[in-house]
C-alpha cells in the first residue's frame, strides 16, 4: 500500500500536533458494520434533504448505503477530548482537475458530504 506524502504529513500533524490518541490513514467504513437504526434513520433523512437541494442534485446518483461503502477518509484522528478529525488530502501540482470545474467541484462536494454522512452514522 502506497501512502501519499499529503497523508502522511496529516498523519503526523493529527499524532504530534493535535494529540491524537487513534490516527488511521485511509479508513473505510466496514460493510458488516450496522449502524444504531435510530441514528441511521436521522443520517437517511439528511442523506434526503442533501438530494433535494437544488444546489446537490446533480452530486449523489445512488443511494445511501451505497453511498456510505464508497466513503473513504484518508487520514481520519480521534484524540481524549472525542475529537474526530476527518481529513481528505488531494494535491496535484497544476491543481485539482477531474474533468470539467463543474465536474471538479461535484467530485469534491461529494466527496466531503460522504465523510459527513458516514461520520454521522458510526460516530
Amino acid at each position: 500500500m502506497k501512502i501519499d506524502v499529503g497523508e502522511s504529513l496529516v498523519y503526523s500533524y493529527l499524532r504530534h500536533v493535535k494529540n491524537c490518541y487513534i490516527t488511521q490513514i485511509n479508513w473505510k467504513p466496514s460493510g458488516t458494520w450496522i449502524p444504531d437504526p435510530g441514528i441511521y434513520e436521522q443520517v437517511r433523512t439528511e442523506f434526503e434533504r442533501i438530494q433535494k437541494h437544488k444546489a446537490f442534485i446533480e452530486i449523489f446518483k445512488t443511494g445511501l448505503d451505497h453511498t456510505l461503502t464508497q466513503t473513504e477518509i484518508d487520514v481520519l484522528g480521534f484524540d481524549q477530548h472525542n475529537t474526530i478529525y476527518a481529513i481528505n488530502v488531494t494535491f496535484h501540482e497544476l491543481g485539482i482537475n477531474f474533468g470539467s470545474k463543474t465536474d471538479t467541484r461535484n467530485r469534491v462536494i461529494k466527496n466531503l458530504l460522504r465523510a459527513h454522512l458516514a461520520l454521522n452514522c458510526y460516530f
